[in-house]
């Protein structure tokens, strides 16, 4: 009988840090959470941290922690929000290379998407395939 409450609980524990983490996710980003698990969705994969936000880390021309924080790392979101408040940005499954080559490949689960429009006034969230410029 206690082994089937441990289960229990820690399947209880599960989800709420599964939704602690979307909550926390989704503050910072700005975004519902309904669109942290679309992004999931898209990218089958579970958002699980967040590696740069340019409105904490050091984003100033040379001297920015950028690229040291994604060199090396693959299945990263980018998330965009412009002035009007847009939030769109890129799905990258490849691993980001330090030194850019500009005929790096887009695998085809590397992907651009748009989360929301200026006023929060997008129905739903749009994912735009990458088509693979080098063959075709």
């Amino acid at each position: 009988m206690k082994k089937d409450e441990t289960e229990n609980e820690e399947e209880e524990r599960r989800k709420r840090e599964e939704e602690n983490r979307k909550q926390q996710i989704s503050t910072i980003c700005k975004i519902q959470k309904e669109k942290v698990e679309q992004l999931e969705q898209w990218c089958d994969l579970k958002v699980s941290s967040i590696v740069f936000d340019s409105t904490v880390d050091n984003w100033s021309q040379g001297t920015s922690v950028f690229n040291e924080r994604i060199i090396g790392k693959k299945q990263l979101v980018f998330l965009i929000e412009d002035e009007d408040g847009e939030i769109f940005g890129y799905y990258l499954n490849t691993n980001v290379e330090e030194k850019y080559r500009k005929d790096m490949e887009t695998d085809n689960k590397s992907f651009l998407f748009k989360l929301q429009k200026k006023n929060n006034r997008l129905d739903k969230p749009m994912k735009f395939e990458i088509k693979n410029l080098k063959n075709g």
